[in-house]
Parts: structure tokens; sequence; C-alpha cells
């Protein structure tokens, strides 16, 4: 050890850091940036889902607890809910570990300004995923309160859920928006230093979406609940959302209208369309109503993962190059060269030899 310390010691300071330069330096591929872009996405989209998941499991909704009480008795219900929270969170903290340290195919940060803006986005997260762990404990205590009145034969109060459910919530939402918008700066540092061009910078409007549908069912769920009294944020994230698909599809923000070549595209996009209608009404339904229906939490739960597996499909196809188009041989150059010149060059001749008059001393 004390030998490694004197190396160091008497090594030049610029030696030094040429040395250090030298080992630390790497290309990140092309595969390593789309990884990060898309790791980046999946976090941003997790943010919104794990406010969701915690308002569902408030106020007893999680469509993972309703089959487990199903099947299991009210108790299992309530175990798996908290379990589904749970499992959520080391998710997320996997997610963003990957942006800062690097896993798998995501590269880590490659210099010091990316390890700055991984390590603020990091640094958001201890505080956003306490508030999750106290909504799950509320939940385990009070949901826990309320089985053994059932247990016992006792009527549960009605206002149970109500009780406690809007102490947290706004800690919480404060919480998530300040990770959220660290999320949306590191992917403003990654698209522009990724160099991907067009691909790049599509997969960064479709990873949005990714993110705005999931914001849509939590603008929803804080309406429905009572959180937010107006669906300004709702209709927002709406529009936001038919905005980054036209887009896509006629061009802007540095991105081309699409070409004709790009069939599987342009069937995309239409095919997210299509299932945007549908999610968009169902989502709009759960806004406006204060009912406690499963079967409408349910119906939106389900469109939602049906769009999320087409977003993410939309985001493969945007990682494709478009294809070069040859040049178009010139035919009607060449017509106009070959046969409208000749036949100018012709009449001229033609009216000169006819306008020309013999001398007499030809």
């Amino acid at each position: 050890m004390n030998k490694v310390v004197k190396y160091y010691e008497e090594m030049d300071k610029s030696e030094m850091e040429k040395k250090c330069a030298s080992e630390t330096t790497w290309t990140i591929t092309e595969e390593g940036w789309k990884a990060a872009i898309v790791e980046n996405s999946v976090a941003a989209a997790q943010a919104q889902k794990l406010v969701s998941d915690a308002l569902l499991s408030k106020h007893g909704h999680s469509s993972s607890r309703r089959l487990a009480a199903a099947a299991a008795g009210p108790a299992r219900g309530l175990a798996v809910a908290v379990s589904a929270l749970e499992t959520k969170i080391k998710e997320m903290t996997i997610s963003l570990d990957k942006l800062k340290f690097g896993g798998g195919i995501v590269p880590a940060p490659m210099d010091d300004v990316f390890f700055t803006a991984a390590s603020a986005l990091h640094d958001t997260w201890p505080s956003f995923e306490l508030a999750l762990h106290g909504i799950s404990v509320e939940r385990r205590l009070a949901g826990s309160k309320h089985v053994a009145r059932r247990l016992a034969g006792a009527a549960a109060p009605a206002a149970a859920p109500a009780a406690y459910a809007k102490s947290s919530v706004p800690e919480l939402l404060e919480k998530e928006k300040a990770t959220s918008a660290q999320l949306v700066a590191f992917m403003n540092k990654l698209v522009p230093a990724s160099d991907l061009g067009v691909p790049g910078k599509r997969m960064r409007l479709a990873s949005r979406q990714l993110m705005l549908v999931n914001q849509m069912v939590k603008e929803a769920l804080l309406v429905k609940y009572g959180f937010s009294s107006n669906v300004n944020s709702l209709n927002a994230a709406i529009g936001e959302f038919t905005g980054l698909m036209n887009t896509l599809k006629n061009g802007g923000d540095g991105i081309p209208e699409l070409m004709k070549q790009r069939e599987d595209l342009t069937a995309r996009i239409e095919s997210v369309g299509n299932l945007f209608a549908g999610f968009e009404a169902k989502v709009s339904d759960v806004a406006s109503s204060s009912a406690q229906s499963e079967n409408a939490l349910d119906e939106m739960e389900e469109k939602l993962t049906t769009m999320e597996k087409e977003l993410n499909l939309l985001s493969d196809d945007c990682a494709q190059e478009d294809p070069v188009v040859p040049a178009s041989f010139p035919w009607t150059r060449v017509i106009y060269l070959g046969m409208v010149l000749p036949s100018c060059a012709f009449v001229v001749c033609s009216g000169v030899h006819k306008g020309w008059v013999p001398r007499d001393d030809d």
C-alpha cells in the first residue's frame, strides 16, 4: 500500500492526469446511447406510475389486490397490493442506478457533465422513495385494522380510506415532480450528446409519450380522489401527446416529415393513434366520476398496458434510420437534351437556310 502511495506522490501531476484520462476514457456505442434513452424513458414513466399505484393502493383499488382478494380473502389481497408497490419501488431504484453507474448495455456517464446530471437525478430519489414507503406503511396499518374488523364481523367505517388518504399525497407529488424534472434534464443532455440524428429525436418523442400516458392515469386518479379540483393538467397531457403524434408524422423540431418508404413507422403511428382514442376516453371517464367503479379502473389499467406495449414498439421503430432513397434518373432532362434541343436546332437551321439569298458572284 505504501509503495502505491509513494508512486503517485512522485508522479508528475500532468503525467498523472494523462494516465487517468487514458484509463477512464471510452467511446459509447450507438446501441449504448439508445439503451440510455430507453432507460430514461422507463424511469420517467415509472415515476408517474408509482404515484398512480400509491393512490390506488391507498384507496384499496389495486388490480392485484382485487384479484388476490377474490382468491385468498382480504388479508392476502392487501398484502399483494402493498408488495406490488414495493416491487415497483425496487424497479425504479435499479433504473436510476443504471443511469448513474451503468448496467447491462446502459453505459456509465462518460464525463463529469453526465455524471453530475446523473447524480442530481439520483439524489432526488431517496426522498421520493421515502414518501412512497410512507404510503405503503400507512396502507398496511390502516388496512390491517380494516381487515381485522371484517374478520371480527364488524362493519368497516365507510370513510375509512379517506380518513388517512390526503395526509401525505401533496408531499408525494412534490417529490415526484423533483425526480421527473431531473429526468427531463438528463434526457435533454442525452439526445444531443448521442449524435443519433433523426432516430434519436424520434426516440425522445416516443419516450415522452410513454411518460404522458402514465401521467394521464395519475392526473385522472388525482381528480377522482379529490386531490385536484379540475382536469386542466389531464387535458394538457392529452394535448401534448396529440401534438407529439403530429410531429412524428408531419415533421417539426428538426424531425422530417415521414417518407413514404417508412411504411412501418407510418403504420405504427396510426396504430398508436387508434389505441389512444379509446384510452383517452376511458381516462376522461375515470376522472369525471367519483364513484368507486372497479370495472372502470380495471379497464383503464388494461388500456394503459396496451398503450405501453405499442409505444415501446413505436420507440423501436423510431430508432431505425430512414432508408436512403437513390436519386431518380433525370429522364426529363435526357428527353429534353436528346429530342427537344435537336428539334429546335433543326428549326433554326431550316429557317436560316430558307432565308439565305445567293449573291450574284456565287
